[in-house]
């Protein structure tokens, strides 16, 4: 259990989720080609994501099965998402964005629930998929050690760039842009460290502020913790 609270003190310290939903709802808005004006968040999580898109004057509906997370959605969105795993999910409605933000590395068959947001989309709508990147440097510093990717059980599937496009041609959808992302927590010296008081503030800044080249170089590289990916339906 968490409180809305202790979520937001947390993303202050660290800004993360927050500015990845933000970034991705007003990129899926900005590609939308369709009238649509319905937005479907699976795997909604602690809800930044609907959030970003009622702020664009979507009309969202937001699936997610963990009752904690939900607890804090209903906190911040004032409503309930639908408490099912996607797999399950069963709508006529036709939606214009479908957002999947750290939520195939947790399925059973990808290709299926592709195909499956594939058939929610109007023509022209938007897909949002955001995964962890398999060829990512820190897949390959830490090997079988690294959990932002391979954090098993957790995730079940593991992706590519090259692997997400294919995934989403397969089911009709041309991607229109795909990048990479990187962000480490600004305390993860002080961690390691074990530093306190005026070291770790010393240290977090560090952190804070070199990581902006080596991140734009590892994203360059092909390296970058995340992979974003935004496909439209044909």
């Amino acid at each position: 259990a968490i409180s809305l609270a202790e979520v937001l003190e947390r993303e202050a310290t660290f800004p993360n989720s927050k500015i990845d939903a933000e970034r991705m709802s007003q990129q899926a808005h900005q590609l939308n080609k369709s009238t649509n004006f319905n937005a479907l968040d699976i795997g909604s999580g602690f809800g930044f994501c609907t959030q970003a898109l009622k702020k664009l004057a979507y009309k969202t509906v937001s699936i997610n099965p963990g009752k904690y997370e939900n607890d804090v959605f209903k906190a911040m969105n004032a409503d309930d998402p639908v408490a099912v795993m996607f797999e399950d999910f069963q709508t006529s409605q036709r939606f214009g964005v479908v957002v999947m933000s750290q939520v195939l590395e947790h399925m059973l068959e990808p290709n299926q629930a592709i195909n499956k947001v594939a058939e929610v989309l109007v023509p022209g709508g938007v897909m949002v998929c955001a995964v962890p990147n398999y060829h990512s440097f820190m897949v390959k510093l830490l090997g079988t050690k690294d959990n932002a990717c391979l954090w098993i059980p957790e995730h079940v599937n593991f992706f590519t760039e090259s692997g997400l496009k294919s995934l989403s041609a397969r089911n009709g959808f041309r991607v229109v842009k795909i990048e990479q992302i990187t962000r480490i927590p600004y305390n993860s010296l002080t961690k390691k460290l074990g530093l306190t008081g005026r070291y770790a503030t010393v240290a977090d800044q560090f952190v804070k502020y070199l990581q902006i080249p080596f991140a734009r170089l590892m994203n360059t590289l092909g390296l970058g913790i995340y992979i974003n990916l935004y496909a439209v339906k044909e």
